[in-house]
């Protein structure tokens, strides 16, 4: 993980320290790092026809799961994650409860309707398809591509795309999440590392007192004939 610090911080220091002196705000931000090219995307989901903005979509979502699960999972070099088909990816998401039953719902769909292209030369994504889609989508992500349907920007790619940043965008989320619980994690190990050492030199100290009070008694003794 890499986080911007200032030029006064010791080159020395290992990532777990450098977590530690750097604050929650400032992990986060250095987090937003988009596993794909934005303004590609951009133009792959503008331009063509619906189904070449269907499987070009389809690929994006797919990077972007295969990242979710790179990013929260323990070791996830034990799977090789190029070899899971979509739908397991999708499902393993479900079941870990990395995304918003909605967002799932959606990618699904879509998912599906990618499946039917691929299996007919002669398919269309067809307006009940387009309907169904958005219909799935997050009530605010629906209310924006409606706005825009009723303005006359009726673009299959648009709905895909912002479905795609939420995502993406959730990822970050999840990314966040993971490593600012391992900054409290740590500054609550060194929390009772300090407190151990603390409890250890104060136990030490009380044991050197008493010994020199009872050396300072016995020196206070006088001897006295039989």
């Amino acid at each position: 993980m890499t986080i911007n610090q200032e030029d006064s911080l010791p080159e020395f220091l290992t990532d777990d320290e450098i977590l530690l002196v750097t604050p929650e705000e400032e992990v986060a931000a250095s987090l937003v790092i988009h596993c794909f090219d934005q303004a590609e995307c951009i133009r792959c989901l503008k331009f063509g026809d619906d189904w070449q903005k269907l499987i070009k979509g389809h690929l994006y979502f797919e990077k972007v799961l295969s990242e979710i699960l790179r990013g929260q999972l323990a070791y996830p070099e034990e799977i090789k994650l190029a070899r899971i088909a979509f739908q397991q990816k999708l499902q393993l998401i479900s079941a870990m409860g990395l995304l918003p039953r909605s967002y799932i719902a959606s990618i699904r769909f879509l998912s599906g309707i990618r499946n039917k292209l691929a299996h007919d030369l002669d398919f269309e994504v067809s307006d009940e398809d387009k309907f169904n889609f958005l219909g799935l989508l997050p009530t605010a992500l629906r209310a924006a591509i409606e706005e825009k349907s009723a303005e006359g920007k009726d673009d299959f790619g648009e709905p895909i795309y912002l479905l795609l940043s939420v995502t993406e965008a959730y990822r970050h989320h999840l990314w966040a999440k993971r490593v600012i619980g391992k900054k409290r994690v740590l500054t609550l190990q060194r929390a009772a590392a300090n407190y151990r050492k603390i409890a250890s030199e104060a136990a030490e100290t009380f044991e050197n007192t008493r010994a020199g009070r009872a050396d300072a008694s016995v020196g206070n003794i006088t001897p006295t004939d039989n």
